[in-house]
């Protein structure tokens, strides 16, 4: 019994678009001009790029509403900054500051001779920065305490008393003093510490107004003294400032762009030697170079546009560009195989309103459901993702839009070329069959435009007539299909393994290089002194003192911020808060779960939606959603064993990836449905046949293009890329094994 289909709307679009083909068929001039136009217009929105980047870490990268910025705005409210008496347990924000971490280059005590020695000429070196040309220095600016300077008492204890020292407190002059944030690589016994392999020092500047400017420059001093004193004969040294991490985003928030053309250069190269033909008529060089264009020119009218209008412009908005190039690779080789499937005898209107016809309503399809995953992203509560999900939104649209305009174009144009059999490099008339009078290159250079006699469509390409003739048929075996059952769910199980095993958290220099400084202190950071968490301020009526304890990773972080709320719940004081200036930081791993299912049901709800009103058979229809579900679980799955966290920048790369995880089941689910043979199997073949090479085209070009970003020195590319490639290659392989071999399963409506 065949099953109701569902194409009240797929054949009055199909419809719509046949004329749509006609029409830029019979007018390609005009389709192909404006949005060359356009595009020069809009781009010179890129001239406010400066003003419009905005990569504040805080304010992008963590929950708009998050209950920790609450607490801080009454703590700053309740708890003011006393600048007479500097306290680092009352800081709410992160302060004005510089540290330096040493480590022991030879594996003993940093705290003996004659590594200690070098800490403190190193740090007589930056007690003597000055600014202003000698005016001002560290005892001008530095944060005080009853008129003194904060010291690193360290220094003091070790000098005073090395051999009696206990840990993790030592009392100091008749006051205790917390030694866990200071020393790390510790060996004690007994509370009686032995050794150190690292330690840390801070130098607090005075944050107010009038000393903003100077301080500034004593950081930079302090930067660049540190920067040549990294590697001295006994101590190891990395270092830090309270502008470092900030610094080091706005510095590198366009270094994306040259990848980006590296991307491109690459993308063309496959899309030429995909579209190469040995026929010097039907060639599609060309078009191969306009497809990968039509996909730039979207890019820069959409951030040209949005440029203009004064959208914010953050660093993860640099990877939008690789997945509007992977859209418009796949609309391009969609286009180009329906392209060849029709009559080369017939008019070139003609022949666009047929490859419309059947090549536009799969890229709607995928576009639509681009178009819904990425608004919904724009009501996301990290400003970072809303900013990259509109920049995407907008360029998914324009890249549509070109596609249909401007690629059309100048494939109808590139048509007429070939319909005049005119060379695809000189555009002269050449004869279509070899002249015996003729030398044998020239009938290789210069002869051209044979086509299929029988069907009256250009010369199949071997790899279409594999997947024809040999794939197709080996695929519907019944033994291959026990196969393919098979590993599929052994891939399924894996991949669920995977999904409780993956780490949440984002550390602090994920946006920054790798050879950054930034990176290299906060390595020794976790490495040396991540046994002891933050110190934590809780607002109560008595004052006591205490700390965390190992807090080693961002589980345990959640696990503390977690516990700390558990505790207050069961407190009988309303008033009582917890409060550290990293728990800003700390709010996301709460959301940041929480969004990225959400987000995953909506958009795989989204997309089953599409497809139902688009795909004219709604067991087709089921197989996408079911395709999407699986990619996402076994991408989630496999990313764990690939060093890759959940976070705020995963989550903006993952939303982006998912849409991808339709396109190539969409496209062989329409060909399916729209398939005239009448045996389910059959039809399988038949879709394979007809776009299982674009498909495979895509997956390679879209591979090959962000490959580039696997040797990024930059965290964010590197992660953009693996997640990629998971989805690309994850996605192929459902489209061209998974959803052949169970589409025929099940009643189907016939075309």
């Amino acid at each position: 019994m065949g099953c109701r289909r569902t194409d009240c709307l797929s054949k009055p679009l199909s419809g719509l678009f046949e004329k749509l083909g006609s029409l830029v068929g019979s007018c390609p001039l005009y389709f192909f001009v404006i949005p060359l136009v356009l595009t020069a217009a809009l781009s010179g929105g890129f001239a406010f790029l400066k003003d419009r980047e905005d990569n504040d870490f805080e304010r992008q990268y963590t929950p708009k509403k998050g209950p920790s910025k609450a607490t801080r705005e009454f703590v700053k409210e309740n708890f003011p900054y006393n600048d007479s008496m500097f306290s680092e347990e009352r800081l709410y924000d992160r302060g004005n500051f510089a540290s330096l971490i040493a480590v022991s280059t030879n594996n003993l005590n940093v705290l003996a001779d004659p590594a200690f020695e070098e800490i403190l000429r190193l740090n007589k070196k930056i007690l003597n920065i000055t600014v202003y040309d000698g005016t001002l220095g560290f005892d001008d600016l530095c944060a005080k305490a009853d008129g003194e300077c904060v010291s690193n008492v360290i220094l003091d204890i070790v000098r005073s008393n090395e051999s009696s020292i206990t840990y993790p407190v030592h009392t100091y002059r008749s006051s205790p003093v917390f030694l866990g944030s200071v020393l790390g690589g510790v060996h004690s016994i007994n509370n009686s510490l032995i050794s150190a392999k690292a330690v840390k020092l801070f130098y607090y500047l005075d944050h107010t107004e009038s000393k903003v400017n100077a301080s500034r420059l004593w950081l930079r001093g302090f930067k660049k003294l540190l920067s040549e004193e990294l590697e001295k004969e006994h101590i190891d040294v990395s270092y830090y400032t309270s502008k470092s991490k900030q610094e080091e985003i706005d510095s590198h928030t366009t270094d994306g762009f040259p990848l980006f053309l590296i991307t491109y250069a690459c993308a063309i190269t496959f899309s030429l030697i995909s579209c190469l033909r040995f026929d010097n008529v039907r060639n599609k060089v060309w078009v191969a170079v306009f497809g990968v264009l039509s996909a730039g020119l979207a890019v820069l009218s959409s951030f040209g546009l949005l440029l203009y209008i004064g959208v914010p412009f953050v660093i993860t908005v640099a990877n939008s560009p690789f997945l509007i190039l992977g859209i418009g690779l796949n609309n391009m080789f969609v286009m180009v195989s329906d392209w060849q499937h029709t009559n080369v005898k017939e008019p070139v209107s003609k022949r666009m309103a047929h490859s419309y016809k059947d090549a536009v309503m799969p890229i709607t399809i995928t576009a639509l459901t681009d178009l819904l995953k990425f608004s919904i992203g724009t009501t996301s509560d990290f400003p970072s993702v809303q900013s990259f999900c509109l920049y995407t939104t907008i360029s998914i649209i324009f890249c549509y839009i070109y596609t249909v305009t401007f690629f059309g174009a100048f494939l109808a144009l590139n048509g007429r070329r070939e319909a005049s059999n005119r060379h695809w490099f000189t555009c002269m008339k050449i004869p279509t069959d070899n002249l015996d009078d003729r030398s044998k290159m020239h009938n290789i250079c210069c002869v051209g435009g044979s086509y299929d006699e029988d069907t009256g469509a250009e010369k199949k390409q071997p790899a279409s007539n594999f997947f024809k003739d040999y794939y197709g048929p080996f695929l519907i075996k019944p033994w291959v299909k026990g196969v393919v059952i098979f590993l599929y769910v052994v891939y399924l199980a894996a991949s669920i393994y995977g999904c409780f095993h993956i780490q949440q958290g984002i550390e602090l220099y994920d946006l920054a290089a790798d050879n950054s400084h930034v990176t290299r202190f906060n390595k020794k950071d976790r490495e040396y002194f991540s046994d002891y968490g933050p110190s934590v301020m809780v607002i109560v009526g008595d004052e006591f003192p205490y700390w965390t304890i190992n807090i080693a990773n961002a589980s345990q972080e959640i696990d503390m911020l977690k516990g700390l709320k558990t505790t207050l719940e069961g407190c009988h004081v309303k008033s009582m808060l917890v409060y550290n200036r990293n728990f800003i930081f700390y709010d996301q791993y709460d959301v940041v779960v929480k969004s990225t299912i959400k987000n995953v049901i909506v958009i795989t709800a989204a997309m089953l939606l599409v497809s139902l009103l688009l795909i004219p058979d709604p067991l087709c229809s089921f197989w996408v959603a079911c395709s999407i579900t699986s990619v996402t679980v076994g991408v989630t799955g496999l990313m764990a064993l690939w060093n890759i966290q959940l976070d705020s920048i995963f989550m903006i790369i993952f939303t982006v990836c998912i849409g991808f995880t339709v396109d190539f089941s969409a496209h062989m689910s329409y060909a399916f449905a729209s398939s005239k043979k009448s045996c389910p199997n059959d039809r399988a073949v038949d879709a394979l046949a007809s776009l299982g090479y674009p498909i495979l085209q895509g997956a390679f070009s879209t591979i090959l293009g962000v490959s580039v970003l696997a040797t990024s020195e930059f965290h964010t590319f590197r992660m953009f890329f693996k997640i990629f490639f998971l989805v690309v290659l994850i996605g192929m392989v459902h489209g061209l094994s998974f959803i052949p071999d169970e589409m025929p399963l099940g009643p189907h409506s016939v075309t």
